[in-house]
């Protein structure tokens, strides 16, 4: 057609009375894995022996599993921390799972793309079918395949004359478990597509190269219009303030008037976070403790002054500092 710009992004919106309804087959101790084991073709498919195999290997997580009708046979399948969901939801509502959750391991199919789309990180398991064709869109570095010679083969005669779909087979669980422990270490808590209609806090306290790469990374991802986003940081942090209001993705600041402590104040966020029933998640260390226990009311104080209309809404949702593991 002769267009030669950049291709469209691609998203996918999930309701919110979904999202609410979903939220309680996550888990808020654990990291929550959704896996899907999907497919319209048994070919793309591990067999129920080997998937069961793999939700045992990642007992340490909360694993969620989901999937169409066509994996009615795994319904069966239960562990200590497993909620089967295989054939119960709608599409919008495992859109809710998917996005709620910390990872996602997901064969080639549908439900593989609409976690994509709702910005979760995804493994990818591949077998017969073309990766350059049916790759994610932004999780291209997570795919995991046997290599076998004979893949792909999909739409040729070796795929109909194949019986025992080995190059799925061959896929080594432990490879699995190795990039998971990879990548949940790894997954920022600036994910923000993971975890849309939520308030976050960023946290500030003279990280300037850190604050960078956390604008750098909501940037990048797609959820802006349905996150809001506040900036707390002391008042006598001049390039802090630079960077902040050179943003475009920060929609409110709260500059305190003298140093307070924020990064470890933002310990006793926590006591805000049962405000609510959020989800707090703190990665700041800093050699210096300043224990103000007035943190809290300074917070409040702050916001009630400027933004009398939100209230408590402020505090809603999951809080996320900046994560300095770096």
């Amino acid at each position: 057609l002769g267009y030669s710009g950049d291709a469209p992004d691609i998203t996918f919106t999930v309701p919110r009375p979904c999202m609410k309804k979903m939220r309680k087959y996550t888990h808020k101790r654990m990291k929550n894995i959704c896996i899907n084991n999907g497919g319209l073709f048994k070919h793309k498919k591990f067999s129920k022996s080997k998937l069961v195999e793999l939700i045992k290997a990642l007992d340490k997580y909360r694993i969620i599993l989901v999937g169409g009708p066509k994996e009615a046979s795994f319904r069966s399948i239960t562990h200590k921390n497993l909620i089967n969901l295989t054939g119960a939801l709608s599409i919008h509502e495992t859109a809710a799972i998917l996005k709620q959750c910390d990872l996602v391991i997901s064969t080639d199919s549908g439900i593989m793309h609409i976690a994509d789309a709702v910005g979760t990180p995804v493994i990818t398991l591949w077998g017969p079918t073309l990766i350059e064709k049916n790759y994610p869109w932004h999780n291209r570095d997570n795919i995991i395949t046997a290599n076998l010679p004979c893949a792909p083969c999909w739409w040729t005669s070796a795929q109909a004359a194949c019986i025992s779909n080995k190059c799925m087979q061959a896929i080594e669980i432990q490879t699995v478990v190795d990039k998971v422990h990879q990548l949940l270490p790894n997954i920022s808590s600036l994910n923000l597509t993971a975890r849309k209609d939520t308030t976050t806090i960023i946290t500030t306290y003279n990280r300037p190269h850190l604050l960078q790469q956390c604008l750098e990374s909501i940037n990048q991802t797609n959820s802006r219009k349905d996150t809001y986003i506040i900036a707390v940081g002391d008042g006598i942090e001049p390039t802090t303030r630079k960077l902040l209001r050179n943003s475009n993705c920060v929609d409110d600041f709260i500059f305190l008037n003298e140093r307070r402590g924020i990064s470890f104040g933002v310990n006793i966020g926590l006591e805000v976070a049962k405000f609510n029933n959020s989800k707090f998640v703190n990665y700041i260390q800093d050699d210096v403790v300043v224990k103000d226990k007035n943190w809290l009311n300074i917070m409040l104080d702050v916001w009630l002054t400027y933004h009398k209309s939100h209230k408590l809404k402020c505090l809603s949702g999951f809080l996320y500092p900046i994560d300095t593991n770096y």
